[in-house]
């Protein structure tokens, strides 16, 4: 379910690890389709609407974000369960739409064949345009 975000390390770029600040080795990269689908999953069905019809412009900051919620000793507010990838890009997303960290609505992710179309059409739509997204804001760095 969502589980298309990646990682994109900085490993022998200085400028690019000077330019992402505390982050300094890696970037969570998604689409905010597939945001939209994991909040979804988890519950958030308001965020989950939001982030459908997000700016894709402010999107390197979610990465950012969520490349700080992927360090395993980052307090996320979810116990008795192993984070998961899907966990950190709902937390990012949270965190830029709210404000705030919470817990999420679920614990347990809601089945995928339950996905509502119009999500699914909008997570197909954003992977596809997030190649070109991806090269078009990491080249700001």
């Amino acid at each position: 379910m969502g589980g298309s975000a990646g990682l994109w390390y900085a490993h022998s770029d200085q400028w690019a690890r000077s330019m992402l600040g505390v982050v300094d080795r890696f970037l969570v990269v998604f689409s905010s389709g597939s945001a939209a689908v994991d909040l979804w999953a988890f519950g958030e069905d308001d965020l989950a609407d939001q982030m459908a019809e997000f700016d894709d412009e402010r999107m390197l900051d979610l990465w950012r974000t969520a490349a700080t919620y992927y360090d395993e000793s980052f307090p996320l507010p979810v116990t008795g369960r192993k984070i998961t990838l899907g966990h950190v890009v709902a937390f990012a997303c949270m965190h830029h739409l709210e404000g705030v960290l919470r817990p999420l609505a679920r614990q347990r992710r809601r089945p995928t064949s339950t996905i509502p179309t119009r999500l699914a059409e909008v997570q197909a739509q954003k992977a596809a345009e997030l190649s070109a997204l991806n090269v078009r804001l990491t080249t700001r760095l």
